[in-house]
């Protein structure tokens, strides 16, 4: 019996494609990391690959401004500030999110309306979205609430039949961070650790789950360059 067919989307990290062969279509992804290990940078790749392949992508940011991230995607030669309005439909909560925090109290009935506030947020008529980032909204869950509500935004993004990337810091409890990843459909985390042989810090893509996909069985090392990100094809080997 032939293998069903699985629509793919590009991760947008040719490198990363060529091992994954993408991400499957209308499915939710999370990028972890700690700062500076390139997750905006990862998401810029990925808008700006769809975007070229005749794409609508939502980008819904939370925290950094949206200038921030388009003076940074033209750094890298991703420009996605001409495709604004059009290609690309953005919704800035930065600053609402900054007001409101200071205002409010996190109970759970405010944490869940908080978010569902976000999922209407998703701008209508796009193929992609991504979140950048759902810390704030996670950071002061505990895990049970974090998985239920991994699991709604998970199944409003099937409904909507959206690819959707989520981005989130590391600053959330561990046990959150393992609850919001269990319920989606892929999760890479982006790291900083040490090189057993030099001890120099270097840079490490642990590809944690991806269903229905070629998984690489190590970490993969990469680099984040002028470009973009670049994996190196040599294993490492870790002790």
């Amino acid at each position: 019996m032939p293998k069903p067919q699985v629509e793919r989307i590009p991760t947008g990290v040719p490198d990363l494609d060529a091992i994954i062969e993408g991400f499957v279509k209308e499915r939710t992804y999370l990028i972890s990391g700690e700062p500076g290990t390139g997750k905006t940078i990862f998401s810029i790749h990925f808008m700006s690959k769809a975007i070229k392949n005749g794409l609508k992508v939502g980008l819904i940011t939370t925290e950094e401004p949206l200038d921030s991230i388009l003076l940074q995607a033209s750094l890298l030669g991703m420009p996605l500030d001409k495709y604004v309005g059009n290609e690309l439909k953005v919704v800035d909560t930065s600053l609402h999110r900054a007001m409101e925090a200071s205002f409010a109290t996190p109970t759970g009935e405010y944490l869940i309306q908080s978010f569902r506030d976000l999922q209407r947020a998703i701008p209508p008529g796009v193929d992609c979205v991504v979140v950048d980032t759902i810390t704030p909204y996670f950071l002061p869950m505990n895990p049970t609430m974090a998985r239920e509500t991994a699991t709604e935004i998970v199944t409003t993004m099937r409904e909507k039949r959206l690819t959707a990337l989520l981005i989130m810091d590391e600053a959330v409890d561990a046990h959150v961070l393992r609850a919001v990843a269990a319920p989606v459909h892929g999760y890479i985390r982006l790291a900083y650790q040490h090189d057993p042989y030099t001890t120099r810090p270097i840079q490490l893509m642990y590809v944690r789950k991806l269903r229905a996909t070629k998984t690489p069985n190590h970490p993969l090392r990469y680099e984040l360059t002028g470009t973009g990100l670049i994996i190196h094809k040599e294993k490492l080997p870790l002790e």
